[in-house]
């Protein structure tokens, strides 16, 4: 007969004698490999005696047990050279080892690489087998976008003697600041009895781009306006940014000059300019241009300040007068008294002839022990002041 068994137990087999069981009689046996090799079963030959009377004898054949998933595999037993009086009717009996090994399994690891290369995943195969088995694989989006990497999908065949196969995924080089994404490799339908054990490969695509930078610009404005400065944000980004600002006195006094401020400005990841408005301070006094400075600190979220410092210039608008010209006249408005030696009352400086000049512009008296003038190109000489009505001399 046929017969089957799980690998690593017998099969058995059963010989039957029929018509005149009366007499002693015997018949050889021999076994064969089909799809089972000597590797899988113990190959055997011999006799079967049959006692008289004796009609069924059995058959044990040794299978093998093996780790590796397998079909099906069978051998054959062929009687032969039957006894005295006796036929072979059915000669050939078939036997099946049936296997008892769970398929190989499949898992994806986890990959990474810095963004512009390829990510490369390695599909392992687990257990043995002896078949060839097919494993489908596909890309899909994460935090990452299609515009960030390269869909990838097909199927891996693997042979028997076959444990890994890689699969790449080309990642999309780009100039924005943003934090590393991910993107997923799904394994599926693996083929012949074999499973999937971790079907989900993440990959990482590694930013390598440096955060935006910070700046702010030099600007002026006529006293009495406001400054206006534009700190601007370089290098694309993904995130949102912040940066603190806040004035500091360079010539002019916060308070006297201009209105101190400070805050932060929040930038968008797709803004790339913000402005600082400082008001300054209205005066009539000729004067220096003076200057205020706007300083940036702080940025956030990566971005760094390649420019911190913004110098605002505060342009004086007021005449200057002139007491006496070129030639040493005094000017229309001004009246002028000599006192040789005056003896020390206030406002007379004791000891000392003075010259005293009184301003119709100017309140009080202004005075000076030596005749000068002052005119638009210079500097006041020795003496003189800038005042609220330009340069004049100095008051006593």
């Amino acid at each position: 007969n046929d017969s089957a068994a799980i690998e690593g137990d017998d099969v058995i087999f059963t010989i039957t004698r029929t018509g005149n069981s009366g007499i002693a009689a015997s018949v050889d046996y021999a076994t064969s490999n089909g799809t089972a090799g000597s590797s899988d079963y113990t190959s055997a030959t011999g006799t079967i005696n049959f006692a008289a009377n004796e009609t069924v004898k059995n058959l044990s054949i040794n299978t093998t047990e093996d780790a590796n998933f397998e079909n099906q595999e069978a051998f054959t037993v062929s009687l032969s050279n039957p006894s005295a009086n006796t036929t072979i009717g059915d000669g050939s009996g078939v036997g099946t080892i049936n296997d008892d090994d769970g398929g190989p399994t499949f898992s994806i690891n986890d990959a990474s690489v810095t963004e512009g290369g390829n990510i490369v995943f390695t599909v392992t195969k687990t257990g043995g087998t002896a078949l060839s088995h097919n494993v489908s694989f596909a890309t899909s989006t994460g935090s990452a976008s299609a515009s960030d990497f390269t869909a990838n999908s097909g199927v891996l065949t693997f042979t028997s003697g076959q444990t890994t196969r890689t699969i790449s995924v080309a990642s999309v080089s780009d100039n924005i600041y943003e934090a590393n994404e991910t993107l997923t490799v799904t394994i599926s339908g693996a083929s012949g009895g074999a499973q999937i054990g971790d079907s989900f490969g993440v990959g990482t695509i590694v930013n390598d781009d440096a955060g935006p930078a910070f700046s702010i610009n030099n600007v002026s404005v006529t006293e009495g306006g406001s400054l206006s400065f534009t700190v601007s944000k370089t290098g694309a980004t993904a995130f949102s940014h912040s940066v603190n600002y806040s004035t500091a006195d360079g010539s002019a006094s916060a308070g006297q000059d201009y209105t101190a401020t400070s805050g932060t400005l929040n930038f968008s990841a797709g803004s790339s300019s913000q402005s600082i408005s400082v008001v300054t301070a209205q005066d009539t006094s000729y004067e220096a241009d003076e200057t205020v400075l706007v300083n940036l600190a702080s940025a956030t979220s990566g971005a760094t300040i390649s420019d911190s410092q913004g110098v605002g210039t505060i342009l004086n608008d007021d005449p200057l007068v002139i007491v006496r010209n070129a030639a040493g006249q005094l000017q229309p408005g001004y009246t002028e008294q000599f006192i040789p030696g005056d003896p020390g009352n206030p406002p007379f400086e004791p000891g000392f002839p003075d010259l005293y000049i009184t301003s119709s512009t100017s309140a009080g008296i202004i005075h000076t022990s030596n005749v000068g003038y002052c005119d638009t190109a210079t500097p006041p000489t020795s003496g003189y002041i800038f005042t609220s009505n330009g340069c004049e001399l100095i008051e006593d």
